[in-house]
């Protein structure tokens, strides 16, 4: 229990071997302080010169220095190395992202691909087969992105967001997976930006004509007739229950002030908040409800 207190920067063989293999390292020293540390850090922790553990550690370090040695790595660095291009480093960092991604707290549900096996009911699987047209999981990322299947960081980052999308399509807000979506985009999203601070790249704008045709849709969504049930927040005195189930409420007016704040991103963040609408109608309002028929003939046009 005392472990973490006292090595305050663990590194263990199966964290490297990872890194090796998502290509983390950017360069052979790199991979050596973690070998390094890994040693440390039992001397650290092992006081006793006698201790098992730390005699293990000894002999692990011996045998590392001997081949490092041998192989004479340190030398061959000082032939120099073709510099990478621009585009070469920024897909370097796309692997560290998936790295992160893979360790992150709340990558579990999306470490492989779904399957019937993992969903356990033929019937969620019929499902999940026609809701998600094109799956995605970090695993496939990872093999894609390291066998260089990505022709730029851009298709990458659509990859991911993809794992996303169809994480929030399939879960409903407030299920467990759905929470895990959540907390590993927003975790995405803050090494994305790392990303493009460090290579200088700009948040583009989507064009005015983009936002003029999502300020349309959203503006004909609110005035057909079927949004009556959906202009304003739901009355928690009229509906004293509905906050206890929905744990995300949206409405469209909502909605449309933050088009035309320019509070989103991207269109595809206002079509996130467009099926967390239509999704939380879902999840109240049960099959036959009138304001549920209503919910889902709005959501076809939208």
């Amino acid at each position: 229990p005392d472990y973490f207190k006292i090595v305050t920067k663990p590194m263990d063989f199966n964290t490297i071997t990872d890194k090796l293999a998502s290509r983390v390292y950017e360069n052979v020293l790199e991979f050596k302080s973690d070998m390094e540390l890994v040693f440390e850090n039992c001397r650290l922790y092992n006081k006793l010169e006698d201790n098992i553990v730390r005699k293990a550690g000894n002999e692990l370090e011996e045998i590392f220095r001997k081949s490092w040695a041998s192989h004479d790595i340190e030398s061959k660095l000082q032939t120099g190395k073709a510099e990478l291009t621009r585009e070469e480093k920024m897909m370097k960092e796309c692997d560290k992202i998936v790295h992160f991604l893979k360790k992150h707290k709340y990558a579990q549900p999306f470490l492989k691909p779904v399957t019937a096996d993992i969903l356990q009911n033929p019937e969620l699987w019929a499902k999940y087969q026609d809701v998600i047209k094109e799956p995605m999981d970090i695993s496939t990322l990872a093999n894609k992105l390291r066998r260089r299947k990505f022709k730029d960081i851009d298709e990458f980052k659509d990859a991911c967001h993809l794992i996303f999308d169809n994480c929030f399509k399939f879960n409903f807000p407030g299920d467990p997976v759905h929470k895990a979506g959540q907390h590993l985009k927003s975790g995405f999203k803050k090494r994305w930006r790392k990303l493009e601070e460090k290579f200088g790249i700009e948040r583009l704008k989507p064009e005015a004509e983009a936002w003029k045709r999502v300020e349309g849709i959203v503006g004909k969504i609110a005035n057909n007739d079927l949004s009556i049930s959906f202009r304003a927040p739901v009355d928690k005195i009229s509906v004293p229950d509905y906050y206890d189930v929905i744990k995300q409420p949206i409405d469209l007016g909502a909605i449309q002030v933050k088009v035309q704040a320019k509070e989103y991103g991207s269109p595809a963040e206002v079509k996130d908040d467009m099926d967390l609408l239509f999704a939380n109608c879902r999840q109240y309002n049960g099959e036959g409800d009138p304001v549920r028929s209503r919910g889902e003939e709005l959501s076809a046009v939208f």
